[in-house]
Parts: C-alpha cells; structure tokens; sequence
C-alpha cells in the first residue's frame, strides 16, 4: 500500500510539474521578439527565383507595414505639449 502511495505522489509531482506554465512574456517583450525574428528573416530572403507578382505583393505588404512602423514611432517618440 505505502508503495502505491508514493507512485501516486510521483505521479502527482509530475503532472503539477508539468502544468507550471512558464514565465510570461511582457507585452513590450513580446513584440521586441517578434520584431527581431522577422528582422532575421528579412535578412535572409532570397528573392532571385521569385516571380515578379510575388515581389510586387511583397513590396506592398512591406510598403503598408513601413507606413505603419513610421506612424508607431512617431505616437512613441512624440512629447505632448502642456
């Protein structure tokens, strides 16, 4: 009986070990990560085989996000006046 007890409580530690979640990230954090991965991507595309649909699509979607990194960096940089 002890014996099984105790593998009850191994058993017991493990799922409690296994359900601790790990530290969340700060919002902030989160997409400082989530920036620089896609920075790294960005970094190693190679377009040469690509079609040119396919890079005007690209230049779109990356024209659109450029517009609004910019728009973001001004709200963050940008001191009201009193």
């Amino acid at each position: 009986m002890t014996t099984a007890y105790n593998a009850y409580k191994e058993k017991l530690a493990k799922q409690q070990a296994g359900k601790q979640q790990k530290a969340k990230t700060a919002p902030a954090q989160a997409l400082i990560e989530s920036l620089n991965k896609t920075t790294e991507k960005l970094k190693g595309l190679d377009v040469t085989d690509w079609a040119d649909d396919d890079k005007a699509a690209i230049a779109d979607a990356m024209t659109h996000l450029k517009t609004t990194i910019t728009a973001t960096l001004k709200s963050l940089t940008h001191k009201p006046t009193v």
